[in-house]
C-alpha cells in the first residue's frame, strides 16, 4: 500500500469517527429533549379559582352553621330573610327603656322609637340585592362570633316582618353581642301552626364585621329620623 491510498484510508476513517461522534451528540440531545419534564406552567393543570363568598363575606364553616342554629333558630331567621324590606335603627340614649325587665322581648312599634330607644338614624331596605347583601352579613355575624363580652349597650337594631310574624334584634357591635325577639301577639302562630310565644327569644356573640354595610346602609337613607 503505498502512502496515497494510506492517506485516503486515514482521511476516510477521521470523517467516519466524526460522523458517529455526531450521531451520538444529536442522538443524545433527542433524548434528553424527550426525557426532560416539561416546564412547571405546561405541567400544572388549570388553577382553581378561590372560593369566592356571598358579598364578600367568608363562607361559614360547618361548626359555623352549627352555631348560627343555635344563636339564630332557622324559624326567625326565614323571617328576616323573606321579609320584603328590612328596617336598620341607630339609637344613642341606651338605658332609656321604661322596663328593662322586658329587655329581650319586643315593644309595640312606635314613631321614631326602636324597643324604648329614641332612635338617631333609621334606613329601610327594600332593595332586593341590598337586603341579601344584609341577611348575608347577620347570617356571618352571627355564626362565626365568638361568645361575645359579658356587657350589653345595643346602639344598633333591626326589624324584619313576614307574613304578619316579626322578628327584632338588638346588637351591640362593641360588645359583640345581640339579642333577639320574637313576639306576633298574643295568638300569631308560626308557619307551622305552631304558637310563638314572647319567652322563645335568642341571642349570643356577634361580629362587628357587618357594622360597615349597617354605617353604609343608614349614611345612604338621606331621610334621616322616621
Amino acid at each position: 500500500m503505498d502512502m496515497n491510498e494510506i492517506r485516503n484510508l486515514l482521511t476516510t476513517t477521521k470523517s467516519c469517527a466524526l460522523s458517529f461522534v455526531i450521531f451520538l451528540s444529536i442522538g443524545c440531545s433527542t433524548a434528553d429533549q424527550q426525557t426532560q419534564p416539561p416546564p412547571a406552567y405546561e405541567r400544572a393543570g388549570p388553577t382553581a379559582s378561590p372560593q369566592t363568598s356571598v358579598f364578600g363575606f367568608p363562607p361559614l364553616s360547618e361548626q359555623d352553621l352549627k352555631q348560627l342554629d343555635e344563636r339564630f333558630p332557622s324559624r326567625q331567621r326565614d323571617v328576616l330573610q323573606n321579609a320584603s324590606s328590612i328596617d336598620v335603627y341607630e339609637f344613642n340614649d341606651r338605658f332609656t327603656m321604661k322596663d328593662k325587665s322586658n329587655a329581650h322581648g319586643l315593644w309595640p312599634i312606635e314613631k321614631n322609637k326602636f324597643q324604648g330607644y329614641g332612635v338617631s338614624r333609621h334606613a329601610r331596605v327594600s332593595d332586593s340585592e341590598q337586603r341579601k347583601e344584609l341577611v348575608a352579613g347577620i347570617r356571618y355575624s352571627v355564626g362565626s362570633s365568638g361568645n361575645g363580652n359579658a356587657c350589653f349597650g345595643p346602639r344598633h337594631g333591626i326589624r324584619a316582618v313576614h307574613k304578619g310574624e316579626r322578628i327584632e334584634l338588638l346588637i351591640c357591635f362593641e360588645c359583640e353581642n345581640f339579642r333577639g325577639s320574637p313576639t306576633f301577639g298574643s295568638s300569631v302562630t308560626d308557619f307551622a301552626g305552631n304558637r310563638v310565644e314572647p319567652s322563645e327569644r335568642f341571642g349570643g356573640g356577634f361580629s362587628p364585621a357587618v357594622e360597615p354595610l349597617f354605617e353604609r346602609i343608614l349614611a345612604a337613607n338621606k331621610s334621616g329620623r322616621k
